[in-house]
């Protein structure tokens, strides 16, 4: 079973597990924008991991 993250939703105004849905490529390649989404109402959020 795959444990997902739990981080606070603005949106539910409660903790949800998020999923990763993306994971895009910038600066070619140097950098990396992993996109995750709440896995109760949709809402994403982005960061940028080097």
């Amino acid at each position: 079973m795959v444990e997902y993250p739990i981080y606070f939703c603005d949106e539910c105004n409660d903790k949800h597990e998020w999923i990763l849905v993306a994971v895009n490529p910038i600066d070619n390649g140097k950098k990396a924008e992993q996109v995750i989404c709440c896995s109760n109402c949709g809402n994403k959020k982005s960061q940028i991991i080097s």
